[in-house]
């Protein structure tokens, strides 16, 4: 998968199985959910205080990527993801140090409804000399119903970085700059 437009898609593969009625869920393709990054919701930029000076900036973290793949097993009546999530650090003038911590979450949706939300923390150290760090996430491991009415394709898979509100109204306002 490849972030396109803010929008990542999952790859959609199909599946043969053997049944009995035109309507049977074993006899559809697997089709998996898409993966969307909210507008605002994929830099998360961390400040030293209120200031916004270049100076000020003690890291940014982009969501760059996520990688997944969508499964169904036994012929159940459950779609299986896995989830993979990399982010690009950049290490600003403020940042004491070479560590740093990022939260982002990862949404289960259908339409408006939120099935499940986690969030997540990715660690990492800039080696010496370097401002630029990937950083990428364990597997997330995600299990939800499909019938003959519902696939995959009915779910979306949100991913962004864990922000407050007053990063959200920074992200808007850096965008109209």
């Amino acid at each position: 998968m490849k972030i396109v437009g803010g929008w990542v898609l999952l790859l959609v593969s199909s599946l043969a199985a053997c049944g009995q009625e035109p309507d049977d869920i074993r006899l559809q393709e697997i089709k998996c959910p898409a993966v969307a990054v909210p507008a605002y919701g994929r830099d998360l930029v961390q400040w030293e205080s209120s200031g916004h000076d270049l100076t000020n900036l003690v890291y940014r973290v982009r969501i760059a990527d996520a990688e997944g793949t969508c499964t169904r097993k036994n012929r159940d009546y459950n779609l299986y993801s896995s989830l993979t999530v990399t982010l690009n650090a950049t290490r600003g003038p403020a940042l004491v140090g070479r560590d740093i911590t990022a939260d982002y979450f990862v949404a289960l949706m259908r339409g408006d409804e939120i099935f499940d939300k986690q969030i997540y923390s990715v660690s990492g150290e800039f080696p010496p000399n370097t401002d630029e760090l990937v950083l990428t996430g364990q597997p997330i491991k995600m299990t939800f119903p499909i019938s003959s009415r519902v696939d995959g394709s009915d779910y979306t898979i949100a991913v962004g970085m864990q922000l407050t509100q007053a990063q959200i109204d920074d992200n808007k306002a850096s965008s109209l700059r």
